[in-house]
């Protein structure tokens, strides 16, 4: 029973600054800081990494709140009139714990430096808040979205799916997963069931039922999702095919620079795949720790030089390391200073933009400046090291600017323009730049 007074008493004078933007509610904050040991973090969900655009992963949409700007999560914008409170960010900074009878289903000792989102309020009203993600193109099978949550006083929390509409707009669709916390509600996480779904569509944590005038909140943490997604398949035409790379190099030393000299990619070439091997052991021990295909976390920036391979801005009407008569039949490229430009038709319907091989040390973003005409559409793919053109997707619209998110597990990437299969009109690709970033979109190089 104390511990139910003691968090009473605390939310009565702490909930308004939730509406407040807590401005101005230094006392509150305290006896929250005293008696929860979590502090709120000004502007915390001011920027995030949400989008409209596609995830390409059922992982991109996974949040521990460590580093809000790098999630795929929102608030609900007023516009929409689908809720009335937001979530705001908080840190644990202590090791007081949370009342567990009172404070439930997540656990009652949450570790010193953990962040989280809260909404509260203490209106007899109904309140509400909703968070949302990028949308999902594609789920082929049932998946499964796992988070940590605690509510007080009432307030409850459930998964929603959202559709996209017309003119920006948001609709809740009728079919709501059950949350499922297990047979004890206490010290556990949740998760909820997220059906496949042929057409694109966002995942939403709403918390409702905050409507207690002693106050009521809801805490969020711990975000995941795990879902087998679609993959984009891009018909290249009968022309397009690969086969095993030749190659001469045997790991001994050249004598000349031209050695390395590689045109039509034969027998003759020095160069070879870095995922090929050869019997006996030609490179030192340094020179194997950085082919190793497992990364450090801890490395956060692109390597310049896979930098330097992937970006372009086609100044002096070249198209740097990109190639674009790879696949037999398909339209090729005029490259001047504003771009590489294709016009795409029915006799040529696919135009490809293709880079050098490469391997990243981290994860990276190659960003894209591109413009469609008439019924053509841009696709982005990517060879990984297990499988060409492992996946693809669709970027929507006829201009713009987009991005795709790049593992260090990918080896090379297509910019791939395709005329609508049943047109009987031209249409056009244009790639204005190509400029990789760190995930936070800081120039590589």
């Amino acid at each position: 029973m104390p511990n139910r007074i003691l968090v009473i008493g605390l939310l009565a004078g702490f909930l308004p600054a939730a509406l407040g933007c807590m401005a101005g509610y230094e006392d509150e904050r305290d006896r929250l800081r005293e008696h929860l040991g979590i502090e709120w973090l000004p502007h915390g969900l001011d920027k995030t990494a949400v989008s409209d655009k596609t995830i390409r992963r059922s992982t991109d949409l996974n949040c521990d709140f460590s580093s809000p700007k790098e999630c795929r999560w929102k608030n609900m914008e007023a516009r929409h009139e689908m809720d009335s409170l937001d979530f705001h960010l908080f840190e644990k900074v202590d090791w007081t714990e949370f009342p567990a009878l009172q404070v439930r289903p997540g656990p009652s000792k949450v570790a010193q430096g953990d962040k989280m989102i809260f909404t509260g309020d203490r209106k007899r009203e109904e309140q509400s808040a909703i968070y949302y993600s990028s949308p999902i193109g594609c789920q082929n099978a049932t998946g499964n979205l796992t988070f940590t949550f605690w509510v007080y006083n009432d307030a409850r929390v459930e998964v929603l799916l959202l559709e996209d509409r017309p003119g920006g707009k948001l609709k809740e669709l009728a079919e709501k997963p059950y949350v499922d916390c297990g047979t004890i509600s206490l010290n556990t996480e949740c998760h909820a069931d997220i059906p496949a779904r042929q057409t694109p569509f966002r995942l939403a944590i709403r918390a409702y039922d905050i409507a207690n005038k002693e106050g009521s909140f809801v805490m969020v943490d711990q975000i995941m999702y795990s879902a087998p997604l679609c993959n984009v398949g891009v018909d290249l035409g009968d022309n397009f095919s690969t086969k095993p790379l030749i190659t001469a190099a045997m790991g001994k030393d050249i004598s000349l620079a031209s050695q390395l000299d590689c045109a039509d990619f034969d027998e003759k070439c020095r160069w070879r795949s870095g995922g090929q091997s050869d019997k006996g052991s030609v490179c030192p021990a340094f020179a194997r720790q950085f082919a190793s295909k497992h990364f450090s976390p801890a490395v956060e920036h692109p390597d310049p030089n896979v930098c330097r391979l992937l970006s372009c801005d086609f100044s002096h009407g070249h198209a740097c390391l990109y190639t674009h008569n790879t696949v037999p039949g398909s339209a090729p490229f005029r490259v001047t200073n504003a771009g590489a430009r294709a016009t795409i038709s029915k006799g040529r319907p696919v135009a490809v933009l293709e880079s050098v091989p490469f391997r990243l040390n981290t994860i990276g973003r190659l960003h894209f400046t591109y413009a469609t005409t008439g019924d053509a559409s841009l696709y982005v793919c990517n060879d990984s090291v297990k499988k060409e053109l492992e996946s693809c997707f669709k970027v929507e619209g006829s201009d713009g600017e987009d991005y795709i998110e790049l593992l260090p597990s990918d080896t090379k990437v297509y910019l791939i323009g395709r005329l609508s299969e049943h047109s009987l009109d031209l249409g056009s690709l244009r790639i204005m730049n190509l400029t990789l970033t760190d995930t936070i979109d800081e120039p590589a190089c």
